[in-house]
């Protein structure tokens, strides 16, 4: 009898020790496969000194130098703050938003150099041009910032606008302010407080007079609505904002029906 409990217990152990063994077996890819899932679960944050955070999104931020390709449709910025040349918090890169502009002008007289159209940013035109339309918007320069060999716009090169009171498209190809530190100066600071950003178009004005084209940009200066990516489809005024025709009308900042909108009407200069 004793030699059987023996025995029993004996093939009792060795049972138990091949269970144990077969679940240690079967324990090891479990454990692999838990792992596996926390490290997937992970992958995405990154580790930091303090608590776990999410990395950074690829968020288009205004004043990126990242310029839309000649014809491309895909021109979109953040919208500038008041004054400052900042970037407020629920900029929608993409969708058409209306803020108020300070709507100044330059023209072939005053551009730098005098006497020419060149530009900075060229995106649809080697020089400052356009007609107004959709596919060939204006020339509209904007303020800037230099951080060491760094120059960075205030809207990003190929931004569209609409400015309902003159009728036309415009598109960044410009920057305005000179020096050293033209972040300082007009047009990235120095606007009226009811403006959110400072847009200086092209009013061209090489088939006028000099005394004509400063007449015409006295008359468009102001605060007005300005559309930041634009729909194509508003009424447009297809012309230079001065030209041998004098200045343009203005419309008020109703940005109306689609289609064409009155030519000038009561030429300056």
């Amino acid at each position: 009898m004793i030699r059987r409990v023996e025995t029993f217990c004996r093939e009792l152990l060795s049972k138990r020790l091949t269970l144990l063994a077969i679940a240690a077996v079967l324990a090891v890819p479990v454990i692999i496969l838990g792992m596996s899932t926390v490290a997937a679960a992970g992958g995405h944050h990154w580790m930091t000194d303090g608590p776990e955070e999410d990395g950074p999104e690829d968020v288009p931020q205004a004043g990126s130098q990242d310029v839309p390709e000649a014809g491309s449709e895909d021109a979109s910025g953040g919208l500038p703050s008041g004054g400052s040349g900042g970037v407020p918090a629920g900029a929608v890169s993409g969708d058409a938003e209306t803020i108020r502009a300070f709507i100044t002008g330059f023209s072939f007289f005053d551009n730098t150099p005098n006497g020419s159209a060149e530009i900075s940013h060229p995106i649809l035109h080697q020089s400052a041009g356009g007609t107004g339309t959709f596919a060939d918007p204006i020339t509209v320069a904007v303020g800037h910032s230099l951080n060491g060999d760094e120059d960075v716009l205030d809207w990003p090169a190929g931004t569209r606008f609409y400015v309902p009171n003159l009728r036309r498209y415009f598109i960044v190809e410009d920057s305005c302010g000179d020096g050293s530190t033209p972040q300082d100066g007009p047009c990235h600071v120095g606007f009226p407080s009811d403006a959110a950003t400072w847009l200086d178009v092209w009013v061209d004005g090489e088939g006028g007079s000099e005394e004509g084209a400063n007449a015409c940009m006295d008359a468009i200066s102001g605060v007005s609505d300005a559309l930041v990516n634009p729909p194509p489809d508003l009424p447009v005024v297809a012309e230079s904002i001065f030209g041998e025709g004098g200045c343009t009308q203005q419309f008020g900042d109703s940005a109306g029906a689609g289609g064409v909108a009155t030519p000038r009407t009561a030429p300056i200069g």
